[in-house]
């Protein structure tokens, strides 16, 4: 095993808890940075501070840093706008400056800026971004671009919706949402059927980052998912799992985005496919231990 230095940006967050368990069962030494604000797990270790005030001789001290730390989701972003501008997009890209060359630059970027009336056929890397009005895509494409016009040592990968256990659950994700309904309501609430959506498992996040941090890549962006699927299909599935019936809302305004990740795959020379019924069971299986 090639053991590295990690530091781990948002290390105690929905997908940061679980990264940094991958990373560390992979032998790698990794150091966590985070605020703490939904808990540190106990872990003495946490360095909690705003990575924004990490010295540059203190980054460089590792092979390769993971960024997870920003604002994660619309609403967050929504309720704090400006705070999101600063954590995505300035204090972001003064950090990212402070990162030597040799070292490899992995952050989270998502795969929304895809997002479109109208979709043929999954998209690919090349495709043109689509801005929505609202600040989490504006932050999230004006960092995408930077990168992609200034620099030539980042690896941004564009997730699909999230979906997965984790220490740090978060409930308002469209499979993590529907399954709690259904196991503690008795119905699943669905608007918005026909939308298009990038799945992706969180288990298939930590393979993916757990690999990136060994294996050669070129810079650029790298979108990655684990399976397409309209809104409507998600809940048949899990409304079929767990035997409960589906409530239709009115649509409102959502993503609608499919992506291929076909060039991170030949990259790291595997598959990322996880299919639903097993985040589904791994969900369940979560929940009931907690």
């Amino acid at each position: 095993m090639n053991e590295k230095k990690i530091l781990l940006i948002g290390g105690c967050g929905y997908i940061g808890s679980r990264v940094w368990g991958g990373l560390e069962a992979q032998g790698h030494a990794c150091t966590i940075v985070d605020l703490g604000t939904r808990g540190t797990f106990g872990n003495k270790h946490v360095i909690i501070t705003d990575y924004a005030r990490l010295p540059i001789d203190f980054i460089q001290q590792h092979d390769a840093v993971v960024w997870l730390g920003g604002h994660s989701s619309v609403g967050m972003a929504m309720s704090d706008p400006v705070g999101a501008s600063d954590n995505n997009f300035s204090r972001l890209l003064e950090f990212s400056q402070k990162i030597h060359p040799r070292q490899k630059f992995i952050y989270a970027s998502t795969g929304s800026v895809y997002s479109r009336r109208i979709i043929n056929a999954p998209l690919d890397e090349k495709a043109t971004s689509s801005i929505h009005k609202n600040p989490y895509d504006l932050t999230k494409f004006a960092f995408d671009e930077f990168m992609r016009l200034t620099s030539t040592n980042y690896i941004g990968l564009r997730f699909g919706t999230l979906a997965g256990p984790s220490r740090n659950l978060r409930s308002e994700l469209v499979v993590n949402s529907m399954v709690l309904s259904a196991r503690n309501k008795g119905v699943i609430r669905m608007g918005n059927p026909t939308a298009k959506r990038t799945i992706l498992a969180i288990n298939d996040v930590v393979k993916a980052i757990t690999m990136a941090v060994v294996t050669p890549m070129p810079s650029g962006f790298y979108n990655l998912g684990s399976f397409n699927a309209t809104i409507e299909e998600i809940a048949n599935t899990i409304a079929s799992y767990y035997k409960v019936p589906i409530e239709h809302l009115p649509n409102s305004p959502t993503y609608n985005f499919y992506m291929n990740w076909q060039k991170i795959e030949k990259t790291l020379n595997t598959h990322f496919n996880t299919q639903l019924i097993d985040i589904v069971a791994a969900l369940e299986a979560d929940l009931k231990a907690t």
